[in-house]
């Protein structure tokens, strides 16, 4: 499955915050929203939100350490 996003980064350069639709479940289409934040040199995290047309729900977070 192929998902294309779009989105803008703010003006400190380090929140990414984008959008796109997909197929859901039962081929409904939903909407994800990716966020990625540079919190420093070391760490940044990424979270996704999906809404199926009931509001919007936090599905995941990854939190990345460079060791």
């Amino acid at each position: 499955m192929l998902q294309v996003e779009q989105g803008d980064v703010d003006g400190t350069g380090k929140v990414w915050t984008m959008t796109g639709t997909l197929a859901g479940p039962g081929g409904k289409p939903m909407t994800k929203r990716s966020v990625i934040t540079l919190v420093d040199d070391d760490h940044h995290t990424m979270e996704m939100y999906f809404d199926m047309g009931g509001g919007e729900t936090k599905t995941m977070e990854i939190r990345y350490v460079r060791v």
